[in-house]
């Protein structure tokens, strides 16, 4: 090696080049030149070792258009992953909003429903009130308490009078549903009660038929309008009002 023709360019003076000129001190410099060269050529010869098994890796997957081929296909998939996730969002939110929807609706049905319900009792307690000449405001909650309204499948309101006991109370031989009638009847035995009907007595409680409340009331021991069933109700019911009806037909 010519470490004059090495170093020339360095700009070194002349006596530092007549140095390197030295035959013993160019081959002394050679060596610790060689020396630390030694490391960069193995880390080279490293490199290269690398990229030729990486070449050869690549080969063995089809080459660098087969790996783009995978990372497009890889991209792909990541896509359609995150479409699949935004459209079960989406669902979600529909789902979440029909379901408000819908229990907005069935609130809103059940609140008609409950009117209308309402409205059916009010009009049948108000109908027998009046027939029975009752005091609304004495006995509506006394009424109300023994009435249970329900809806059925075809839409209409059914009205069902409960017994003491808080289940259907049938009355008659023949076991029929109550009417609100006949609870008004059994309020006018009730001591308590019976001051709410504006023409009313209660046998054995010291109060006195009015016989003019018969006025407008069909007789069932009237030979025209003779009714077995009628008058065994209305002896149950006020024994006051059957004694006043059978006197107004001449009977004892």
């Amino acid at each position: 090696m010519d470490i004059t023709t090495e170093f020339k360019d360095l700009g070194l003076s002349a006596e530092v080049l007549a140095v390197f000129s030295d035959e013993k001190n160019s081959a002394a410099l050679a060596k610790i030149i060689e020396a630390s060269k030694a490391p960069l050529v193995t880390k080279r010869d490293e490199l290269l070792g690398q990229i030729t098994n990486h070449k050869t890796f690549l080969t063995s997957l089809g080459g660098e258009d087969a790996i783009k081929s995978l990372a497009q296909a890889k991209a792909e998939a990541d896509q359609k992953v995150k479409d699949a996730l935004a459209q079960s969002t989406d669902a979600n939110a529909v789902r979440d909003t029909l379901g408000k929807e819908i229990k907005t609706r069935d609130e809103k049905i059940q609140a008609l429903l409950g009117e209308k319900k309402e409205a059916k009792v009010r009009s049948q307690v108000k109908r027998a009130l009046t027939e029975a000449k009752g005091d609304a405001d004495l006995l509506m909650p006394h009424i109300t308490s023994r009435l249970k309204s329900e809806v059925n499948d075809a839409g209409e309101v059914v009205i069902t009078v409960l017994n003491d006991e808080g289940k259907p109370w049938m009355v008659g031989t023949d076991a029929k549903p109550a009417k609100i009638s006949d609870l008004l009847e059994s309020f006018k035995k009730n001591a308590s009660l019976a001051k709410g009907f504006a023409a009313s007595g209660t046998s054995g409680s010291g109060a006195t038929f009015n016989a003019g409340a018969l006025k407008g009331v069909v007789n069932p021991w009237a030979p025209e309008t003779m009714n077995l069933t009628k008058q065994g109700e209305i002896v149950r019911s006020n024994p006051e009002m059957a004694k006043a009806l059978k006197a107004a037909v001449g009977k004892v």
